[in-house]
């Protein structure tokens, strides 16, 4: 009865990475997922412990979250693979509380296949490892001594170079929107390894911060310490929402952008490739302007300065693509790629030095 029911639950919800749409929240929406995400570096494992969080009383109906360590190549529609446990309260009618453990990729479109039920307060193991041939996928609970270890062929092939660990208040496949996100007991991630290291010893990687927008507000991580984390209630000031708002419709873009160009080819119309850059082109300058007009308080303006000349910079080889990627797409592209990352890296130090998520 208890498996039919997960699969139940599994049926009539996904994770995804659809922006939230909750109940009217102050300020900007800032997504569905808070943790941290590995930026920088080949991944090749991850895996963390974390105590599964207890549902409070007072959680709404329906509510439906997951907490989750995963890997993912960059692109959009990426390849990708988590493994965590979900919490739901409540649901498709039920009156009690349902925790189980779960797996997912992009080949189940991120549908969680449930692997057994978990209760709260349960010590829960995870672990992603690459292999030749795709992943092998662990998650213990030490409390009960309850061990799922398998492998996948699934996801075999990709760059990936993004570790997650994140809590997520999970997609209504249906309805396009977060189920509502419950009262949870506190959630934290400890013994947090990235290629079997703690992030402190991670070179070349930056772990980006990421916060989520609930009905009740928002959701941030605490700073990395002692290799892990906890979730806390966290408040935009006003110069983080404003370098939000003007940085969200270049981000739009440069998703819609990189996504076209991932597509173009040696045989690529030129008239193509002039039209999906004069977009992202476009949205990089109107950024500028936006950027540039703003009142910052004086500790970021050199860091907004620098911000500035990135996007300058990023958005000449944009601009040149017609004629550059024309004549050789690999060498416009690693020089893309360049002015992308600097890009990137001028806008995570602006904010980190507003206190505001950094991915």
């Amino acid at each position: 009865m208890l498996r039919a029911t997960l699969l139940l639950l599994a049926a009539a919800a996904t994770l995804t990475f659809a922006p939230a749409a909750q109940a009217a929240p102050r300020g900007p929406n800032l997504g569905t997922m808070a943790g941290y995400v590995s930026d920088g570096a080949p991944v090749n494992s991850v895996s963390a412990t974390f105590t599964v969080p207890r549902i409070r009383t007072g959680s709404p109906a329906d509510s439906f979250a997951g907490t989750w360590i995963g890997a993912q190549a960059p692109g959009v529609n990426g390849p990708f693979i988590q493994i965590g446990v979900n919490e739901l309260h409540r649901f498709l009618g039920s009156h009690a509380n349902f925790y189980y453990a779960f797996w997912s990729d992009t080949r189940l479109h991120y549908h969680p296949l449930p692997l057994f039920p978990v209760r709260a307060g349960d010590v829960i193991a995870v672990s992603l490892r690459r292999t030749h041939g795709g992943w092998r996928l662990a998650i213990v609970d030490a409390t009960t001594r309850t061990v799922n270890r398998f492998h996948t062929r699934d996801e075999a092939h990709g760059d990936f170079n993004f570790a997650e660990v994140l809590q997520e208040d999970v997609e209504n496949e249906i309805k396009h929107v977060p189920f509502p996100y419950p009262r949870l007991t506190k959630v934290a991630f400890r013994n947090l390894l990235v290629d079997s290291v703690p992030p402190a010893r991670r070179r070349h990687a930056v772990f980006r911060s990421q916060w989520m927008t609930t009905s009740r507000g928002d959701l941030g991580p605490t700073k990395l310490a002692h290799d892990g984390f906890s979730l806390r209630r966290e408040h935009l000031g006003t110069a983080a929402a404003t370098y939000l708002g003007i940085a969200e419709p270049r981000d739009a873009a440069a998703n819609i952008f990189y996504a076209a160009e991932a597509r173009w080819t040696a045989s690529t119309p030129r008239a193509q490739i002039a039209a999906e850059s004069a977009l992202y082109a476009a949205a990089l300058r109107s950024g500028y302007q936006a950027f540039a007009r703003a009142h910052w308080p004086s500790r970021l303006l050199p860091y907004i300065h620098a911000l500035l000349a990135k996007i300058r910079a990023d958005a000449a080889v944009v601009a040149a693509a017609p004629q550059q990627a024309t004549a050789d797409l690999g060498a416009w592209r690693a020089s893309e790629v360049r002015a992308g990352r600097a890009l990137s890296a001028a806008g995570y130090q602006v904010r980190i030095r507003m206190h505001a998520p950094s991915i």
